[in-house]
């Protein structure tokens, strides 16, 4: 005969995560298939004799609450539009809290095309500045020694006096 197992508690099928003071619950089935986690790892979560580390959290709170934990995004979230793509795949978009403004992946696309670009224009620049500069500091020293050449060459010559030639008179 099977003996009865002494844990008798009730496994929870949601798992509360949490942000700042709020807790926001999330199905076990869904954190084990989105975060490829094994249910008895997130059981253990709940009970609390283990705990998830810091980039599993972090994870968890990009995919399921939609932060976004970088400097200078902390006002916006990741929201799922309701759009399905041709492949039945979620279109999510990017929302400032104060609802004004949305981002969708296009737009993000083209600022990273735009930074790109920029970037890579940033490179042409500063090669043609080096050119210059090293070009400016060859030109420098090629003055300076011209300048030293004339001064050695007027050191030279005698010191007269520059008499003018009598000029013949027309009579």
């Amino acid at each position: 005969m099977k003996r009865k197992s002494k844990n008798t508690a009730k496994k929870v099928s949601y798992y509360q995560l949490q942000y700042g003071d709020s807790f926001y619950q999330v199905p076990v089935a869904e954190i084990c298939r989105r975060i490829g986690v094994h249910p008895k790892t997130v059981y253990r979560w709940s009970k609390g004799t283990q705990r998830p580390d810091q980039n599993t959290l972090e994870l968890m709170r990009i995919i399921f609450i939609g932060i976004l934990p970088f400097p200078g995004w902390e006002s916006y979230r990741i929201k799922n539009s309701g759009v399905l793509t041709y492949h039945k795949q979620p279109i999510y978009t990017l929302y400032r809290n104060d609802g004004r403004v949305s981002l969708n992946t296009s737009q993000i696309e083209g600022w990273e095309l735009t930074a790109t670009y920029d970037r890579d224009k940033l490179k042409y620049v500063q090669k043609q500045l080096d050119a210059v500069m090293s070009e400016r500091d060859a030109l420098q020293q090629r003055v300076t020694l011209l300048n030293d050449e004339v001064q050695r060459l007027q050191d030279k010559l005698p010191k007269a006096e520059v008499i003018p030639l009598p000029t013949k008179k027309k009579g």
